[in-house]
């Protein structure tokens, strides 16, 4: 029987002790000829043998009745080994207690009993034991007793149904942020997840509930900037949709303004075509002047050798010499009548002066549209830098265009005074020198009258000399001028050129701005496509492919 118990010492959890050991440490078998359990349990050695158990330990006899406990089951029991003796275990539970009477089944059985989890009240106090029957058998093998060992499981079974009840909370909880996420997916927006209380009350069901608030917390906020997201992308695309629609309208009106700053262009350039071959006629006008003048001079030289003729026979000439003052006195007086007719002219010069302001009008209205354009241009961000410096460029050869007008209407006029000046001037000079030519005449068929005013002709040729010289100077002067009036003219055909191929590329990048504003409006469309697969109210519906 010793052996018995010694088995099954070597298979429950005993005060520790070293199985390979010798000395004082380690228990030897004795050999014990009664076959009474009751001799047995009162050997000293077996009762230290029970009392090493580490689990409540209690031994019956064959009637199940208590023989023995050692230590650890009198502490579980509230007792002492003698106040129980020869009352069966399940006597030392609370009547109310659930534990059944495992000592008399397994006697009764003749079986066994392995690790029967049980919830008993000992004491008023609930505790679960994991309980074992062990047979004991006498050495004519029949069965004298058994070993009861019990262990305390209560907390091991709270932790089990702890973790029991975890788990099944982490997966409703799991459930419903899987059923939330799914939702969000498919574009709903309008997710509202509740975590519930845990119904224990225990440490880590509420730690575990506080993560799962987080969570929820995070998650409803990650939805709401998603719907602020979304409202601002819908905002914005409304707003490209408009953009785009005001700038393919700007577009049109810019793109008419080019048409019509190409059409004063190819104005201007006829207009510049015009006033170069203007300026080859009075070049030419100039060229025929400077011929008279070397004739008036030659013809002047004659006159002053008649006057040296006239001189010598001055005493005969001086009636007829007074006759030809006069009569150069009556030129001197034509000159007012020059005056008046150049004042007609510049009357004249003023319908070209009308010409000039439009021209100046043209590119102020250029500066404007490249003014506007530019501003577009500004509004319309990175995308308008290229047309920014189309319009600069444009408003750079609308400012060289006024100034060229301006300086054009300056010669123009400077051109149309001098000329209208001198050919006057030398008409009326060429008619008063024949006059005083024929006065010469006369003056030769009577000498003998104009002693006295032949040295005083003499002098009045001499001047009429410098005035055709100072005329010929003039005439050169405005050769020049027109010279430079035909350079000008033929640089303001190279800036309307210029002008053209700018609006040219100007024509190109309104192309390219209208395909861009084209473009604003089809991205547009596409988000509010995308945006429509949201849910942001109750009422929508969700159609976000969750497949692609």
């Amino acid at each position: 029987m010793l052996s018995l118990l010694a088995s099954v010492v070597g298979n429950s959890e005993v005060a520790e002790t070293d199985e390979n050991a010798s000395g004082p440490g380690r228990t030897e078998p004795t050999e014990v000829s009664e076959d009474e359990l009751g001799a047995i349990a009162d050997h000293s050695i077996v009762s230290q043998l029970v009392d090493g158990f580490a689990q409540p330990v209690t031994v019956v006899d064959a009637d199940g009745r208590i023989v023995m406990l050692n230590t650890a089951a009198a502490d579980l029991y509230g007792t002492t080994a003698s106040p129980v003796a020869d009352r069966h275990p399940d006597t030392l539970h609370d009547i109310e207690s659930e534990a059944s009477d495992i000592v008399t089944e397994a006697l009764e059985q003749g079986n066994t009993i392995h690790e029967r989890e049980e919830h008993s009240l000992i004491n008023g106090e609930e505790v679960f034991l994991e309980r074992t029957v062990t047979l004991l058998e006498s050495d004519a093998g029949e069965v004298c007793g058994a070993i009861l060992v019990e262990t305390d499981v209560s907390e091991r079974r709270r932790q089990r149904n702890k973790n029991a009840f975890l788990e099944a909370y982490n997966e409703q909880a799991m459930a419903d942020f899987q059923t939330a996420i799914e939702r969000l997916a498919r574009g709903d927006l309008t997710v509202e997840l509740t975590v519930p209380e845990p119904d224990e009350e225990f440490d880590e069901a509420w730690a575990t509930y506080e993560e799962y608030v987080s969570l929820q917390r995070n998650l409803e906020q990650a939805v709401s900037n998603i719907r602020e997201t979304v409202a601002t992308i819908e905002s914005v695309a409304t707003e490209l949709a408009d953009s785009g629609s005001s700038l393919g309208a700007t577009t049109e009106e810019v793109t008419n303004a080019i048409d019509g700053i190409d059409a004063s262009s190819s104005e201007l350039a006829n207009g510049a075509d015009e006033m170069t071959t203007e300026a080859q006629r009075a070049s030419e006008s100039v060229s025929d002047l400077s011929a008279s003048i070397e004739e008036i001079t030659a013809s002047i030289g004659q006159i002053n050798t008649k006057t040296e003729q006239v001189t010598e026979l001055a005493n005969d000439g001086v009636g007829e010499a007074d006759a030809a003052v006069t009569q150069i006195r009556d030129a001197n007086e034509s000159t007012a009548g020059v005056a008046q007719r150049i004042d007609d002219l510049e009357e004249s010069m003023q319908e070209v002066g009308e010409i000039v302001e439009l021209i100046n009008d043209i590119a102020d209205q250029t500066n404007l549209l490249a003014l506007n354009a530019s501003i577009e241009a500004a509004t319309a961000g990175e995308d308008g830098d290229g047309f920014a410096v189309v319009a600069n460029e444009v408003k750079s050869l609308a400012e060289d265009s006024q100034d060229s007008a301006s300086e054009i209407g300056t010669i123009i006029d400077d051109i149309q005074a001098q000329t209208a000046d001198l050919v006057r001037s030398i008409r009326e000079a060429s008619a008063e020198v024949e006059d005083g030519a024929d006065s010469v005449a006369d003056i030769v068929d009577r000498l003998e009258r104009i002693n006295e005013r032949a040295a005083r002709t003499s002098e009045d040729v001499a001047q009429i000399t410098d005035a055709v010289e100072s005329q010929a100077q003039n005439a050169e002067e405005v050769s020049v001028v027109i010279d430079e009036t035909a350079g000008l003219s033929e640089e303001m055909t190279a800036t309307t050129e210029a002008v053209s191929s700018s609006l040219e590329e100007q024509t190109e990048a309104m192309t390219l701005v209208a395909d861009r504003a084209q473009r604003f409006g089809d991205m547009s469309e596409d988000i509010h496509g995308r945006l429509e697969q949201f849910k942001l109210d109750a009422d929508d519906d969700a159609a976000l492919d969750v497949d692609s």
